[in-house]
This record gives C-alpha cells, structure tokens and sequence, in this order.
C-alpha cells in the first residue's frame, strides 16, 4: 500500500470564525490484489469411469468442477497414455490404444471457453488438436496449466458456475482388432493465473 501526503509547506492556521475557518489534508490510498486461481473447494475435478464393452458401445461422460479464479485463467489437461491403453503388447493386426476425445468447457462469471482434442493430443509434447468423433472447437490445451499455457478463460470466475470436462468415444473402429484386457488413462487437469 502506498501513503502520499501532499508537498510540505508553510504552517497554516485556521480561526473560528475567521479566514480561512478550515484547512485540508489530502491523503492518497492505493492497494492491489494479486491474481489468484484455483479449484472452488470441494469441486476439483474427479471422477473415476468403468465402462464395459467401450469397444462396441462407446462412452459419453461429464464430470463437473468450479472454478475460483479473481482474474483470467488458464486450464490444461494431460493424458498419461494418451488414449485408453492396456498394458499388453499388441501382435500384429491388434491394437492396444483405443482413442477418446476430451472436451473442455470453462463458465466464468460473464465469459466462457470451450475446446475439444483428443486424448492424443493432450501428452506433453503435443501442439495438435484432432479429435474423432466430436467436432474440432479451440486450440490446443495440454497442460500443465501456467500464465500462457492452456485453455484461456478471459475473465473471473468467482460465482461458482460449473465447468466440465466431456469424455466422448464411439464404438471402436481402427483397422486393427483391440487387444482382450483393461484399458486405463489418466488426466491431469491444472489451472494458473492467465496472461
């Protein structure tokens, strides 16, 4: 907090009833408020999906969080494997990685956000932004979340509006036959102050 107080001067008195009959100090008060981001207590988001026979009937799931941000923010997500994978190794004319697409959809209190990509576009390393089967919305938003990486939400969100994270796959159909076992991934979702 900065304190000013006007240049120094002359004493002056003032009289009762006279001239002048008062004087004035001029104080100046500045302060500021640093950015600040996070998951609304109790809201972060979490889910934990089994679904059978994803392989012939596909999937669709939401899970929701809130955000608590006092400026623009930031979101990303990263896969662990960049697909659904089970740990087998995959013969010749087998596959062992099912793709999936992620969609990120971030509510402030005026503005929102929404981008979708899929699972292997969200590892590290990737710029790239292609989903299967939901249409391609926003840029890339692997994380981990900071200041300029990530899903942008330009204003706060501090009203406690649901955002979500969509998890989509179809029936599958690659060229080659899914291997027999447990498929698996993880997503990371992070959230920074925005530039």
């Amino acid at each position: 907090m900065a304190l000013a107080t006007a240049a120094p001067c002359l004493a002056q008195t003032a009289y009762y009833g006279g001239s002048p009959d008062r004087l004035s100090l001029t104080v100046d008060v500045r302060a500021s408020v640093a950015a600040r981001c996070g998951f609304a207590p109790a809201s972060a988001p979490g889910a934990s999906y089994v679904e059978p026979d994803f392989e012939t009937q596909g999937f669709d799931r939401v899970a929701a969080f809130k955000l608590d941000c006092t400026s623009a923010s930031r979101v990303g997500v990263v896969s662990s494997n960049g697909g659904l994978a089970t740990g087998a190794a995959a013969g010749p004319g087998y596959a062992a990685l099912a793709p999936y697409d992620v969609q990120l959809t971030l509510n402030g209190n005026a503005l929102s956000a929404t981008a979708t990509c899929g699972a292997k576009d969200l590892i590290a390393s990737s710029n790239a932004c292609a989903p299967t089967y939901l249409p391609a919305v926003g840029p890339n938003f692997t994380g981990p979340a900071s200041a300029s990486k990530g899903l942008r939400l330009p204003g706060p969100a501090t009203i406690g509006s649901d955002s979500t994270i969509r998890l989509k796959a179809g029936a599958y159909a690659g060229a080659s036959i899914l291997t027999a076992g447990t498929y698996v991934d993880t997503l990371t979702v992070t959230i920074s102050p925005a530039t």
